[in-house]
């Protein structure tokens, strides 16, 4: 007579793979529940809402020639764009003052120095934003009161 036993195996592929998709149901359920206190607490972002804002300066300085960056904030927690050459997404989470920008994940595509410097500015700048103002129709990204990037609508 002949057996045959099966062993159910988990491989190092499956359970990190499975931990990372925990990972992620466990931060989509943060981010849901922080906009969800954030809304109850009246305190939805709603000046940034409602359309594209266009890059004016960076740093201070005039971002024209060519393209400028945009930036569209979305009610799902989500900020679209693009950075002088790419195209961009991360998340966002802010309150009264206060926005913070996730990773950031963009397309890879290159272009002439002074665009590719541009871009490298903007997005560089959005990763130290820890806060914003909106006063008649300009956004302001900042670093404590520091303008890093402002923007009109």
């Amino acid at each position: 007579m002949t057996c045959l036993v099966l062993a159910a195996c988990n491989s190092p592929y499956a359970e990190a793979e499975q931990a990372h998709e925990r990972k992620e149901a466990a931060r989509q359920k943060q981010l849901q529940a922080q906009r969800k206190q954030a809304r109850a607490a009246g305190l939805e972002p709603a000046k940034l809402l409602g359309g594209e804002w266009v890059c004016v300066t960076i740093g201070g300085k005039a971002a024209g020639g060519g393209r400028a960056p945009t930036l569209t904030f979305g009610d799902d927690g989500r900020v679209t764009g693009f950075s002088g050459v790419n195209r961009f997404s991360t998340d966002y989470t802010s309150a009264r003052g206060v926005v913070r920008f996730g990773q950031l994940v963009s397309t890879k595509m290159a272009s002439d120095p002074d665009r590719m410097a541009l871009e490298r500015s903007f997005l560089e700048a959005l990763t130290k934003v820890d806060s914003f103002s909106v006063e008649a129709g300009l956004l302001r990204l900042q670093q404590g009161k520091e303008p890093l990037v402002e923007f009109s609508h």
